[in-house]
């Protein structure tokens, strides 16, 4: 199996006596855990601004993950680095969590329990599936990938319950809560169709969000606050709310995607 590469972000132009340094001793540190490192600290200095961030994100294009050093929020271009992460789907991991998982043998990764899905309502009242003397109800067939997933994807943390919509251009098999650093594997994720009331956007993911009860969510385009739910079967999660009709949004005769802004420009 091809190796990782795993980009190192940090501060760099306010520590311009110690930053080499560090940024060698972390890239050891990604060579002990099996992967390859991508260290931005090998450019020579003198560059401008502008062209030093064609070079890194050239480099976090290539990267598989992102690793973020400590007091990585004080640098700019790190915070820079890790919007652009975000707004490509590129998974994130904070120093301390990187050691933790692949360096320190006495910190082991938790075991997590798969969670229980919650039983729908034709559950409630007639029993278990395990349990029914008939063919099971038949659902959409699930696109399932050996190495995992990628496309839009929408996640709730197992650990804080933060949810969290992204795109992932290469196949993954777990991600990390940007809130508590959890760790958790994506895995038998269903269909989310996400449907804005306000300019008629609809959006597919996939998703692990398993419960009965309304979970929020912001529209990709207008960023209106969104409701979703499970569906009665199981099979998917739906908007709260939104009639169907033709499979078309309104509004705007029928959702046509458009790629965002990157938050750092908008904002």
């Amino acid at each position: 199996m091809e190796k990782q590469k795993v980009y190192i972000s940090g501060p760099i132009s306010d520590r311009l006596d110690t930053y080499q340094a560090t940024f060698r001793e972390a890239a050891e540190l990604v060579e002990r855990a099996g992967f390859i490192p991508i260290n931005p600290a090998t450019l020579p200095l003198g560059l401008e601004k502008r062209d030093y961030m064609k070079i890194t994100l050239a480099m976090l294009d290539s990267a598989d993950m992102v690793l973020l050093l400590d007091d990585w929020t004080q640098s700019s271009g790190a915070q820079l680095e890790d919007g652009y992460a975000e707004y490509t789907g590129l998974p994130t991991m904070e120093l301390r969590y990187f050691k933790e998982r692949y360096i320190d043998p006495k910190v082991p990764a938790p075991e997590k329990e798969p969670e229980k899905r919650p039983m729908s309502r034709v559950e409630r009242l007639f029993g278990s599936k395990e349990e029914w003397n008939k063919e099971p109800r038949p659902q959409e067939p699930k696109e399932e990938h050996p190495d995992g997933y990628k496309g839009f994807l929408l996640t709730k943390c197992p650990k804080c319950g933060e949810v969290r919509g992204f795109c992932s251009k290469a196949y993954i098999t777990e991600t990390t809560c940007r809130s508590c650093g959890e760790i958790f594997p994506l895995e038998n994720l269903i269909p989310a169709h996400v449907n804005c009331e306000k300019c008629g956007s609809h959006f597919k993911y996939r998703t692990n969000i398993e419960t009965g009860d309304p979970v929020p969510f912001t529209c990709l385009r207008c960023e209106a606050p969104i409701d979703l739910q499970m569906n009665g079967k199981g099979t998917a999660v739906t908007t709260i709310g939104w009639k169907t009709g033709g499979g078309r949004g309104r509004g705007n005769g029928g959702s046509q995607f458009k790629k965002p802004k990157p938050y750092w420009i908008t904002r």
